[in-house]
């Protein structure tokens, strides 16, 4: 019996809408800059651009590992990510956001993570434009200041690497025996929003389980082919949160976890898993997630009393850590 090797170590899919010059352009272009870059299969599902979009688009079907797919209408992040998955011919999948900007040898270090940890079931990049304990606080504003910053970031992250129960699929890594077990998204969530909740719940109910590489950096520009809409956004939202309580009821509830607090246990997961060896590298993570938590305080008076004890509590824990070592 003769063995067949996949051809690609990964595919990436992005979906397309609009904005080349501002998206997919730019993602596309940081791809093509990784040395490794004919290692992964490129698929790109366009819902309908515009023309300019498209042409600019067809001009790299002359790269060997680039898929163009075409959709008449726009079908939403979760129906073009699909039709994405059932064209791929990887063993891992990467779904990857038009609006990011990847640095180079991070696809290659998303995929060696799933490769050499076979009970991952996927992994995510920390970012600066996020709502979960990915986000990390970048200094700078521009693109090139943030990715200065990511790099002394994920200098103190060497194998640094948290188990959630929710990424935000900006940028995943999935298996495809995940895939092939969880399912496709569900298509009911239209044009997007939580089809990723519900994704990651699915995924834990099926005992499996997510990472976040902490040593992994991917540049979130945020939902530009959104932003012109605000209002359909916020019914959108409104209306696909409905969908996510009525499919799965309390156990969403705990998915939906609010960036504080989700950034708050991660800083006790630095207490409990302190020691000598990392203390430099730890510490320099713990202060910056330090300073992401007291940026993120709460409006009410009441809420940013109880917020700010729980701030207090956590770098108490860690100061009493550093000063017995």
């Amino acid at each position: 019996m003769v063995m067949k090797y996949p051809k690609y170590r990964a595919s990436i899919i992005i979906v397309s809408f609009n904005y080349y010059d501002e998206t997919t352009g730019p993602c596309l272009d940081s791809l093509q800059e990784d040395p490794a870059f004919s290692e992964f299969e490129i698929i790109v599902v366009d819902n309908s651009s515009d023309p300019k979009t498209v042409d600019c688009l067809t001009k790299h079907e002359t790269l060997k590992n680039f898929k163009l797919i075409r959709n008449d209408t726009n079908l939403g992040f979760g129906t073009a990510n699909n039709i994405g998955i059932n064209k791929s011919t990887a063993p891992i999948i990467i779904l990857l956001n038009s609006d990011t900007i990847v640095p180079s040898g991070a696809m290659s270090t998303l995929s060696k993570l799933l490769e050499s940890n076979p009970t991952w079931s996927g992994v995510g990049p920390v970012t600066n434009s996020t709502g979960n304990e990915q986000l990390i606080r970048c200094e700078g504003k521009s693109i090139g200041e943030i990715l200065d910053f990511s790099k002394l970031w994920t200098q103190h992250s060497p194998q640094s690497y948290l188990q959630t129960n929710q990424l935000s699929f900006f940028c995943i890594a999935l298996t495809r025996t995940t895939i092939e077990e969880v399912g496709h998204f569900d298509e009911t969530y239209g044009l997007g929003y939580y089809e990723d909740v519900d994704y990651c719940i699915r995924i834990s109910n099926a005992g499996k389980t997510l990472y976040i590489a902490e040593n992994v950096f991917i540049y979130h520009k945020g939902s530009k082919s959104f932003s012109k809409t605000p209002r359909k956004v916020k019914e959108l939202m409104r209306k696909n949160r409905k969908i996510l309580l009525r499919k799965f009821g309390e156990l969403a509830r705990k998915n939906l976890i609010h960036l504080r607090d989700a950034n708050l246990g991660v800083l006790w997961h630095y207490v409990h898993s302190f020691s000598i060896e990392n203390k430099k590298n730890i510490d320099f993570r713990f202060q910056e997630r330090l300073k992401l938590a007291k940026v993120e305080m709460p409006k009410g008076y009441v809420k940013k009393f109880i917020y700010l004890r729980k701030i207090l509590k956590v770098e108490k824990a860690w100061k009493e850590l550093n000063a017995a070592y």
